[in-house]
């Protein structure tokens, strides 16, 4: 919270998974708040980022992914 009262944040980790059974991305979020000037609280920014997991993860997942799935 601002010294004024009238700007805050929030923020956090986040996870995105784009497709089905894909491994989940991983970052954070930021939201910043501003007050009007009818006291009620708007969203100024929504901000949120995720990275890709390596390509090393990737794989592991895959194996796994096929050994858990053979006849």
């Amino acid at each position: 919270m601002s010294a004024a009262g009238d700007l805050g944040y929030v923020y956090g980790e986040a996870t995105r998974t784009v497709k089905p059974n894909a491994l989940a991305e991983r970052g954070g979020y930021l939201r910043l708040w501003r007050r009007d000037e009818a006291g009620r609280w708007q969203l100024a920014l929504d901000l949120t980022i995720t990275e890709p997991q390596t390509q090393a993860a990737l794989d592991n997942h895959d194996s796994k992914h096929d050994a858990q799935h053979q006849p």
